[in-house]
């Protein structure tokens, strides 16, 4: 009785709030989903598809999410991947926005999953044309990186853009060059030879809902020379929640139990 309790009726997917962006080499984007199931599960994803369109992404693989295997669960992780030409013979806008998928299972089934926002575009920032590259970058697994940028003329930073801002306003912390930021630090002035480093700190509370969610975004900083061309440096943050065995039973109760 208390085994069957601890069962999930079918697999839970988590959320994912993702803003990825086609630059002009136009490589497929691959990003990933995490879903819970009963540890020895054998039914696993076959492929996934959007509602309302004939298209699949493709599937590149699966498997257990690092070491995330608990007393009657696992969290799997399947990588798929979107070709911006397969979209564009399907779609001739600029952004493509996905709330659920179609998850078609390896014993035939299939279901209508919410997973969270999934964006997908060409351009972030009309009127910015080129980026700044990164001279290095790094991250930690207590959710905290760096981006350095190699300045090779003087700039003015105007300004940044937050991907779902209403999610990661209070947890996101920005700073320049060791300077603590935000939406009203700008303009900031930078002169040529200069490293212009964005270190970032995202940080949420075990008993606060977007803990449980799965973040990719790139934050693009607004950027114009002194002769006014503009240019945009991007960020990237990657975000992964740690999933104790008292939130995965707490999952449970509350989303999964047969």
């Amino acid at each position: 009785m208390y085994y069957e309790s601890n069962q999930l009726s079918k697999p839970l997917f988590m959320k994912h709030y993702y803003e990825r962006s086609w630059h002009e080499d136009w490589n497929p984007i691959q990003f990933r989903l995490h879903y819970l199931t009963n540890k020895g599960d054998p039914i696993s994803v076959a492929s996934i598809s959007i509602p309302d369109k004939d298209l699949h992404f493709r599937h590149k693989h699966e498997h257990t999410f690092g070491t995330y295997q608990y007393q009657y669960q696992e969290l799997r992780e399947v990588m798929v991947e979107l070709d911006y030409y397969t979209w564009g013979s399907y779609d001739h806008s600029d952004e493509l926005s996905i709330e659920e998928v179609i998850v078609h299972f390896t014993d035939g089934s299939k279901e209508v999953i919410s997973v969270g926002k999934i964006k997908f575009n060409i351009k972030d920032d009309e009127g910015y044309e080129g980026m700044l590259m990164s001279s290095s970058s790094g991250s930690s697994s207590d959710n905290t990186g760096y981006t350095n940028f190699s300045l090779e003329e003087s700039i003015v930073v105007e300004g940044f853009h937050v991907p779902f801002q209403s999610h990661l306003s209070d947890a996101l912390s920005i700073r320049i060059n060791n300077e603590e930021i935000n939406y009203n630090s700008f303009p900031i002035t930078m002169e040529d030879s200069q490293l212009l480093r964005i270190d970032y700190s995202l940080s949420f509370k075990e008993d606060e809902e977007p803990y449980q969610h799965f973040y990719e975004i790139e934050i693009p900083f607004h950027i114009s020379t002194l002769e006014g061309e503009k240019r945009t440096a991007n960020v990237t943050i990657n975000y992964q929640p740690y999933f104790s065995d008292s939130l995965i039973r707490e999952i449970v109760a509350e989303r999964g139990q047969r």
